[in-house]
């Protein structure tokens, strides 16, 4: 099965947990609210705004606005499930999991949304990406994501202009699209004037013939 893990992948993911202190419980030194900046470049949001019947840009404002909360770790170290999506972003995994999702990965899958912090295999939609190390086993704590933390998605500045420039752009585009449908209307109201005047000058000359 082409979409089952490498024994060695699994190994090292074993080998992780294994090392990590438990992040099970919630962890009473955690920060009550953590932020994660995200660029919102994720090769799956165009597909996520088609099925969700949202533009691109309201799929990137529902997440975040979301309120969201860690209800508890699995998958893989330190992956944690966050509580509080948009239901109109609720939506299945993907068929076809990857083989390689980067790490830093801002995805939603179902209920949940989530931030891969290691490069792995996965089938969640990738809507974006942080380059926050939410999982490092050189840092105490480990994780940043414990269950009880409450998490805001925050977009980054480099992104809001570059949604700002595609935003102008499409604005731009419709503006221009608008105006050539105006000149193509004038033109057929145009043509249909010359045409109408010829055919009544054929009728005429018509008139005068059969007198």
């Amino acid at each position: 099965d082409r979409h089952r893990w490498p024994l060695d992948r699994i190994e090292s993911l074993v080998a992780d947990l294994m090392a990590a202190p438990p992040v099970e419980a919630a962890d009473p030194d955690a920060p009550r609210e953590q932020v994660v900046p995200v660029r919102y470049d994720g090769a799956d949001i165009a597909e996520v705004a088609q099925l969700s019947g949202l533009s691109a840009g309201e799929v990137v404002g529902r997440h975040l606005a979301g309120d969201y909360t860690v209800a508890f770790c699995g998958f893989a170290p330190g992956f944690a499930y966050l509580t509080g999506l948009d239901p109109a972003l609720r939506l299945p995994r993907r068929e076809s999991p990857r083989t390689h999702v980067p790490a830093g990965s801002v995805a939603i899958a179902d209920e949940y949304t989530g931030v891969y912090p290691r490069a792995s295999p996965g089938g969640w939609r990738l809507i974006g990406h942080t380059d926050l190390p939410v999982w490092d086993l050189a840092r105490d704590p480990v994780t940043l994501l414990s269950p009880g933390t409450r998490v805001r998605f925050e977009e980054t500045k480099a992104c809001r202009a570059a949604s700002e420039r595609a935003s102008q752009r499409a604005r731009e585009a419709d503006s221009e699209r608008a105006s050539q449908r105006a000149s193509a209307s004038e033109e057929r109201t145009e043509r249909g004037g010359e045409q109408s005047g010829a055919a009544s000058e054929e009728r005429n000359e018509r008139r005068r013939r059969a007198v």
